[in-house]
Order: structure tokens, then sequence, then C-alpha cells
């Protein structure tokens, strides 16, 4: 990921680099859980990923999914990756507690001819991760469906392919399985929160540096609004998430 880095970045900027919103997500949860205890983020994500396109890559026990490995589903790579991960996050300490699964895909079967199909292999991947984490049933607080948190795109691919939108994430919004939730990040009509220029200004009492700056030997898609912007995934992004996690719980 080196080559995206900001053209501005250096050592000294932290606002730059290349973190997503999980870091976010876990320094605003510290806050709510005892001061002796730490947030653990289990990275599970591929860019690009989808259940309908993509290569499965190969898994081994020892490294994991391949660096090719995109596609999603009960059985692929990158699922016995997330499994994997997972159950050995749950085995290091018998007190570490599940909070929760923290999504963000679809993109790239909104593309598809097959986006139909997207409901069922997502839902039939849920089932078979909450099978999984069965013998962790105390660490997920004694509850029988792992909760998934599933966040909303950019307004690029609503208004591009508003039916392939309304059936993957629509059933986000409304799934047929417990504890699924869905964390939108903005009204009808509200625009910024993307990578496209105009969505993302400086704020230079922050230090931070919007992505006019970018060109194409250091943006990771010409679709500049078709991506959220780092400042997004540090401020609204997170701050949802952690706000559907804590409620999920709460009610608990």
């Amino acid at each position: 990921m080196q080559g995206y880095h900001h053209p501005l970045a250096t050592n000294h900027q932290t606002q730059y680099g290349t973190v997503g919103q999980a870091l976010h997500i876990a320094r605003k949860l510290l806050s709510f859980i005892p001061d002796n205890a730490g947030v653990l983020i289990v990275p599970c994500c591929r860019g690009g990923s989808a259940f309908t396109a993509g290569s499965e890559g190969t898994y081994s026990e020892r490294h994991g999914a391949s660096h090719d490995a995109c596609r999603w589903g009960t059985d692929t790579p990158l699922y016995q990756d997330l499994v994997s991960r997972t159950r050995a996050a749950l085995a290091k300490n018998p007190q570490n507690k599940f909070l929760g699964v923290c999504w963000m895909q679809g993109e790239f079967d909104l593309m598809t001819s097959d986006y139909a199909s997207h409901p069922q292999h997502f839902n039939h991947m849920v089932e078979a991760f909450r099978r999984d984490l069965k013998q962790y049933h105390s660490q997920l607080n004694n509850i029988t469906d792992a909760p998934w948190f599933c966040g909303d795109t950019t307004w690029y691919w609503k208004e591009n392919f508003p039916h392939a939108y309304e059936a993957i994430y629509g059933n986000y919004q409304n799934n047929v399985l417990a504890n699924i939730i869905f964390v939108d990040f903005q009204q009808q009509g509200e625009r910024g929160l993307t990578n496209a220029p105009d969505e993302d200004p400086d704020d230079l009492i922050m230090g931070y540096y919007g992505s006019a700056y970018r060109s194409p030997e250091n943006w990771t898609t010409a679709l500049r609004s078709s991506h959220f912007s780092a400042a997004a995934r540090r401020g609204i992004i997170s701050d949802r998430f952690v706000e559907a996690i804590l409620q999920f719980w709460r009610e608990k």
C-alpha cells in the first residue's frame, strides 16, 4: 500500500498513511471499556473482494489466504482466513470478548450480472461463521448469533447501480437473520464523504490535506467519488460503527 500514501505525507505527519476505519473504531471504543482492557482488531478484509466475482485463491494454515484471494463464500480461502483469525483471537485468552464483525463489502458485486445472488451467499456465510464460532459461545456473552455491522457505501454506487444496491444493501438493512445491523453514514441529499476533491477539502487546523493533490500515480481509482475519504473513515464512518456496536450491546 506504500504507493498510495498521500503525496504530501512525511514520517512526521500522522494524519496520513493507509490506515482504514478499523483503528479509529478501536480507539473510540476504548473510553467505554475498563482501563485495564484493550480492543483487538482482527483484520480480515480484502480490497476488491466479492461473492460473485474474483479469484478464489488458495489457503494455508501457515500463511492464510493467498494475496490473489478475492472471493467470499462459505468455504473460500477468505472465509477460512476470517474463521481461523477470529478463533485465534478468542483462543488466545478466555477473557477476550467478541463484539462483532465490521463489514463493508458489496461494491464489486454491484457491477456483476449475478448481483441478485449476493444476499443468499452473504446469509449462508454468516450462518456458517456463527456455527464455526459455537465453541466460543461464552465469549460472545452467550448470544447465539454473532453480530454483523454492515456499513453503507458511497452515492456513486447507489446512483449508478440502483437495482443492485437495493438487492445487496437492502439485504443488509432488512435481513431475515438476527443481529445483522445496517450502519448508514448519510441521509438522502447529504454529500461530502468521498475522495472527490470537492468533497475532501484541506483542514489545515488538523494538519489534514485533502485529495486534490492526488494524481493517477497515487490514487486507487480514477472514480474518485466511489471511495470514502480518509477524513470520513477517521470521522463519521468510525463514529457510526461505534454507535451501532454500543447500542447493540447495551440492549443485550
